[in-house]
C-alpha cells in the first residue's frame, strides 16, 4: 500500500462530523475504495462497531445496514449491498455521513487530485466522483448552494467481492482492541462497547468476552444487556469458577440474582428488566 494502514484504521470522531475531517479518515476511505472487499461487515465491525439491524439480513439477496450515533440516533454510517444470491456481492455502497463538516472541494482535490467528473443526483446536489478502477467509484456529495462535503461514498459494481484478506482483519482486530482498551481505561465505556461486541461475535464462547462487555454496559447503564452478558457468562464458565463468581456477585449488586422465572429479572427500585431484550449483540 501507498499509505501507512495502522493511521488509515481511524474512524470519524464525533468532533470531526462537526469540523474538518481528519486526514487519517480519508485515508481509510482511500484504502476502502482501493480494496473494495473492505466494504464487509465482518471487517468494519472493527472499524465502527455492528450495524444496529445487521443478524436480520443475513440471508438476504439485498442488504442495508446502518451504524448511528447516539444519543441523536444520527445514521453516521451506511453500507448497501445486493447480489444474485445471499452471501454474493456484485453491488455495494458504503456511505460517511458528515452533514455539519468544513470538509471543502479544494480540500479533497488536494488529497485525491482534480476531480474526474461531477453529476448530480435526485435532490440537485452536486456529486464529484473519482473513478478509481473500472468497478470502483470515489464520491464526495455536496449540498445545493454549499462549498462543504455532507457525505463521503465509495460505489462498487463488478465481479463478486471477495472476502478481506486476513492480514486485514487482523490489522483492524488489532485496532479496534487497542481503542477498546484505552476507551475503558478512560472510563469512556460508550466508545468500548462496539469493540467489545466485536470480541464477543469473534468468540462467542468466550466468557472473558462476555464478562468484559457486561461490565461495559453496567458502567454504561445498559442493565438490560448487561444482565444479558452477566448469564451467558454463566453459562459459558463451568470451569473457570472466578468468572462465575464474578457474574453472580454483579447480578446481586443489580438484585437480579437468583434468578427469576420466566426470564424476568428484579431490577433495582422495584422494577422488572427482561433479560436478553436486546437480540442485537451480534451478527
Amino acid at each position: 500500500m501507498f499509505f501507512c494502514l495502522a493511521t488509515s484504521l481511524m474512524p470519524l470522531s464525533v468532533g470531526a462530523r462537526s469540523k474538518a475531517i481528519d486526514p487519517a479518515v480519508l485515508q481509510m476511505v482511500q484504502k476502502i475504495a482501493y480494496n473494495p472487499e473492505l466494504m464487509n461487515v465482518s471487517y468494519l465491525q472493527y472499524l465502527i462497531g455492528f450495524p444496529e439491524n445487521g443478524r436480520a439480513q443475513q440471508g438476504l439477496i439485498r442488504k442495508g445496514y446502518t451504524w448511528y450515533e447516539e444519543p441523536s440516533r444520527f445514521a453516521a454510517y451506511t453500507l448497501e449491498q445486493q447480489g444474485p444470491s445471499p452471501g454474493v456481492v456484485t453491488r455495494s455502497m458504503f456511505s460517511i455521513n458528515v452533514p455539519n463538516s468544513e470538509i471543502r472541494m479544494k480540500d479533497v482535490e488536494g488529497q485525491f487530485g482534480p476531480m474526474h467528473k461531477t453529476v448530480y443526483d435526485q435532490q440537485s446536489h452536486p456529486n464529484q466522483i473519482y473513478s478509481i478502477s473500472p468497478t470502483t467509484s470515489l464520491i464526495f456529495v455536496q449540498p445545493r448552494n454549499s462549498f462543504r462535503v455532507s457525505s463521503i461514498k465509495i460505489a462498487y459494481a463488478g465481479p463478486p467481492l471477495g472476502p478481506p484478506s486476513q492480514e486485514d482483519m487482523e490489522l483492524a482486530y488489532n485496532y479496534r482492541r487497542t481503542q477498546a482498551i484505552g476507551a475503558g481505561q478512560n472510563g469512556d465505556w460508550h466508545k468500548a462497547i462496539p469493540w467489545l461486541r466485536a470480541d464477543v461475535a469473534k468468540e462467542p464462547n468466550n466468557p472473558d468476552a462476555h464478562i468484559k462487555l457486561a461490565f461495559a454496559y453496567r458502567q454504561h447503564m445498559m442493565l438490560n444487556e448487561s444482565i444479558k452478558e452477566y448469564i451467558e457468562v454463566l453459562k459459558l464458565s463451568g470451569d473457570r469458577p472466578e468468572l462465575s463468581s464474578a457474574a453472580i456477585a454483579a447480578l446481586t449488586e443489580m438484585r437480579v440474582w437468583p434468578l427469576q422465572p420466566a426470564g424476568t429479572q428484579s431490577a433495582p427500585g422495584g422494577g422488572t428488566y427482561i433479560a436478553g431484550s436486546n437480540d442485537n449483540l451480534g451478527l
